[in-house]
């Protein structure tokens, strides 16, 4: 009998912490979000570091949280022609600016970066972005025309453009 006592005593201490957590949540949420947005300065703050690793990891840390980073995408447009930079920052605009037109210029002349990472990132998103992007169709055409390593790429983003 006891023991049935104990078992049920523990059951109700065990239901009112879980209820308690539940109910902080909400509160916990908001300072996450706070959290998320002070994080999100702090990357594009690095993004202008003079260490090339650094700016590097902002660019990759931003790409992570995604389209929540939206903020950074003009950070990153501007970093996108960097030697040490570039390839991440068009991996993190792709992540972040699917569907956003504001990124069709500097991923246009992204196509043309000497580094064949940052071409097919850039050709990617652009198809991603579809008939938006209707602007880099000249471009595109060029890339699949001359560059085999970007070939498959541009010609996806064609067609998704022209949808």
């Amino acid at each position: 009998m006891r023991l049935n006592k104990f078992i049920l005593l523990m059951s109700i201490i065990i239901f009112l912490v879980l209820t308690l957590a539940l109910l902080a949540a909400p509160a916990r949420g908001a300072d996450d979000e706070a959290a998320g947005k002070a994080k999100v300065q702090d990357l594009i703050g690095n993004l202008g570091d003079p260490d090339g690793e650094i700016r590097r990891r902002a660019a990759e840390g931003l790409g992570r949280i995604g389209p929540e980073a939206k903020e950074a995408i003009p950070a990153l447009i501007k970093v996108l022609g960097n030697d040490d930079v570039g390839r991440s920052a068009s991996v993190a605009l792709g992540r972040i600016a699917r569907g956003a037109m504001e990124v069709v210029p500097a991923l246009t002349r992204a196509l043309s970066d000497p580094d064949v990472f940052v071409r097919c990132y850039a050709a990617e998103t652009l198809g991603e972005i579809g008939p938006g992007a209707k602007e880099a169709v000249h471009a595109l055409e060029r890339l699949a025309e001359k560059d085999p390593a970007v070939r498959p790429f541009a010609r996806e983003a064609l067609e998704k453009i022209r949808k």
